[in-house]
């Protein structure tokens, strides 16, 4: 099992749940970036996976961000300079502001409308691939402790 992480997989609305694997890579695919940490160099030494969340807004790993002179986010050949607008590092997801950036935002849902069983997509770039696709399902809810992520899935998710 595989916890859940927001920044990897769009919950979608319930009129959203009916869509094929193929249509929910095609609605959701265009709010998923690169996130580049570049050294002192310039080079990329760390990429991740970003989700749009809002005008100009990327949610992304923080562990993705350690250490990094400066930031990117990329996707195809277009890139945006990055910085950093908050962290929370015990839930490891940090908030980029990009200036310029105008792909749309991914929709989501309230905790309390997913259930146990439904199907879950998960849109990402692990390990140097680009913009992969898997598909599970929810296994677990946790409401009872804030420690916990609160969506245990079984979509593979790479955590590097």
């Amino acid at each position: 099992m595989r916890w859940f992480a927001p920044s990897f997989a769009a919950c979608l609305a319930p009129s959203a749940l009916a869509l094929a694997p193929d249509q929910v890579f095609e609605k959701v695919a265009p709010s998923v970036w690169v996130v580049r940490a570049l050294d002192a160099t310039e080079r990329p030494f760390s990429l991740g996976s970003g989700v749009v969340v809002g005008a100009g807004r990327v949610v992304t790993n923080c562990h993705v961000l350690a250490r990094a002179r400066s930031v990117q986010v990329r996707r195809d050949n277009v890139t945006y300079g990055a910085t950093l607008e908050h962290a929370d590092a015990e839930r490891d997801l940090c908030l980029l502001a990009v200036r310029g950036l105008t792909a749309p935002a991914v929709s989501s849902v309230a905790l309390s409308e997913l259930k146990v069983g439904q199907r879950v997509y998960a849109v990402g770039n692990p390990e140097k691939l680009t913009l992969t696709l898997s598909e599970g399902l929810i296994s677990g809810l946790r409401t009872e402790d804030p420690g916990l992520p609160p969506i245990q899935t079984s979509a593979a998710i790479s955590d590097r």
